[in-house]
């Protein structure tokens, strides 16, 4: 949660449930069960519910002593002791008891203790899910309980849909702890920094709050550069537009929620760091030995400039760690159509991949150097009347399907590359004599 710039200060149910004015509260609660139950009831009314609270009905659930249960097979049947003391049934077991919710022998309800807690804890803001915006929800009749018997405002509320896992050919399915479906917070941080996440979270928007939820979310843990993208635009044009003095309404959105999306507020717009891209990122890790050298490449790549800060260096070697582990665990290969990429070669260029492909493709991968690869092109070169950074580029087109990439050696190191190296080789029928 530190990581994500929460900071918050926790409390475990049983310190509620023996909290001093907790207990009151849930006492008060017991002793005007009658009024509670007929709020509850006009509030089921209106929504078109059924149920309906007896006049017998008391807000708590005991603990039985004798199998441990704390569910609907407990029954409450008597208050004694000015309401601190209830007695029961235990339907499973069929023992009798007393639990005293000074000891927390037992729990409120949850549409009881829910409201409890927004009094004990003087809540007015707290997001949920959007399937409490129905009528007579737990919201609904903890809303009721707040204005009709505290006599206060209960806590504004925020809706949010669900997080909808999303990947190729297969059918989108609700994040599910439970059924391990969809990235955990702590995984995020795996791939992305916590701010694009928060970002991701805090940029949606909503018309009405009292009416609307924000709306899902559909994740694809492929996108996750594109997630990181966003992020990174949306900082550099808040940036800009502050220099400008310009901000429009949707500009003012988009601070609220970079702001809030920072593990620090306070050192928001302390330091402008320029970011390396997420996607340049990922191209120095792919190929890179070490951090150092990914530093070296990006800035290379103008990535990162030649007089960047410590806070952009160690931003940049955040990055490099996020794309190693995106590689490793979520990035595909790209499918390189390698028979087209031949088939449109010059015979002279297919005769000079030939060449280079029958002296090179023997030599072990922990052995290859650029100085050899090199030395073979230039020959090769010179033999068919061709330049080198012809032949490089027929490389890169059948490894990488692009015009340009790293040194040509590592063609040969990296599995992927090597295999569309192999493939070349055998639609030109290179053969060792």
């Amino acid at each position: 949660l530190n990581t994500y710039g929460l900071r918050p200060e926790i409390y475990f149910a049983h310190q509620i449930h023996t909290n001093t004015q907790y207990i009151n509260l849930l006492r008060r609660v017991i002793l005007d069960r009658n009024k509670i139950g007929k709020i509850f009831n006009r509030v089921h009314e209106r929504a078109g519910h059924k149920k309906r609270y007896e006049a017998d009905w008391i807000p708590f659930r005991p603990l039985c002593a004798n199998c441990g249960r704390i569910d609907e097979h407990v029954k409450p049947v008597e208050v004694l002791e000015n309401g601190y003391v209830i007695k029961y049934k235990c339907e499973a077991c069929r023992y009798e008891g007393y639990a005293d919710i000074r000891k927390a022998e037992g729990k409120a309800p949850w549409r009881i203790d829910w409201p409890l807690r927004w009094v004990l804890f003087d809540v007015h803001f707290e997001p949920m899910g959007k399937d409490l915006m129905a009528a007579g929800s737990s919201y609904d009749t903890g809303c009721a309980l707040l204005r009709e018997y505290f006599g206060r405002e209960p806590p504004i509320a925020v809706f949010y849909d669900f997080f909808y896992w999303i990947e190729p050919n297969k059918e989108p399915r609700k994040f599910s702890k439970r059924a391990g479906v969809g990235l955990g917070a702590h995984e995020w941080l795996l791939y992305a920094p916590p701010e694009a996440l928060n970002y991701m979270l805090l940029r949606r928007h909503v018309g009405d709050i009292a009416r609307d939820s924000l709306r899902h979310i559909d994740f694809n843990p492929y996108d996750i550069p594109t997630y990181v993208s966003r992020f990174d635009s949306d900082e550099e044009y808040l940036f800009n537009k502050l220099k400008d003095g310009k901000l429009g309404t949707d500009d003012i959105k988009i601070l609220t929620a970079y702001v809030l999306s920072q593990r620090d507020i306070s050192k928001a717009f302390k330091h402008r760091i320029r970011r390396v891209p997420y996607e340049l990122a990922l191209k120095a890790a792919m190929w890179m030995k070490d951090i150092e050298e990914g530093l070296k490449m990006l800035r290379r790549l103008r990535a990162l400039p030649p007089d960047a800060n410590r806070f952009e260096i160690e931003d940049a070697k955040r990055r490099l760690n996020y794309a190693i582990n995106y590689l490793r665990d979520w990035w595909k290969p790209p499918e390189i159509n390698v028979e087209s990429v031949i088939h449109n070669l010059t015979d002279d260029e297919k005769s000079a991949i030939r060449d280079l492909l029958l002296n090179t493709l023997d030599i072990l991968p922990e052995k290859i150097s650029q100085d050899i690869i090199r030395k073979y092109v230039n020959e090769i070169c010179s033999k068919h009347n061709l330049r080198p950074k012809n032949i490089y580029a027929i490389l890169y087109r059948i490894c990488l399907g692009e015009e340009t990439g790293p040194p040509a050696y590592r063609l040969y190191q990296k599995e992927f590359t090597r295999r569309n190296l192999v493939r070349a080789a055998e639609i030109l029928e290179v053969k060792k004599n």
